[in-house]
C-alpha cells in the first residue's frame, strides 16, 4: 500500500548490507528529490523499519524534507536481495 509518512516514521534496519554512504552525493539526491519530487518510494514494514530506500531516507534528511513516499508490506527479503 502506497502511502505518505513522516521522516520520522522510519527506522534504519541494522541488517542493511550498506554501512557507507557518501555525504555529497546524499546531498545531491536529495536536492534531486526537493526539485522533481521522490520519484520511486522506500519500502518499510508496518512498524517503520525499512526494508529498501535507506539512501533516500538519509538524502531526505540532509535536505530537509519532511516525509517521504513508502509502500507498508510485511514482505520479508531473501538474503540475497538487498535495498
Amino acid at each position: 500500500m502506497l502511502t505518505t509518512k513522516p521522516l520520522t516514521f522510519f527506522k534504519p534496519d541494522p541488517k542493511q548490507a550498506r554501512q557507507h554512504y557518501d555525504e555529497a552525493d546524499d546531498r545531491q539526491l536529495g536536492e534531486s528529490m526537493k526539485a522533481l519530487g521522490q520519484l520511486q518510494p522506500v519500502g518499510a514494514k508496518p512498524d517503520g523499519t525499512l526494508l529498501w530506500g535507506h539512501r533516500r531516507l538519509r538524502a531526505a534528511l540532509l535536505v530537509g524534507l519532511k516525509d517521504l513516499q513508502v509502500i507498508i508490506t510485511d514482505r520479508q527479503l531473501s538474503d540475497t536481495k538487498s535495498a
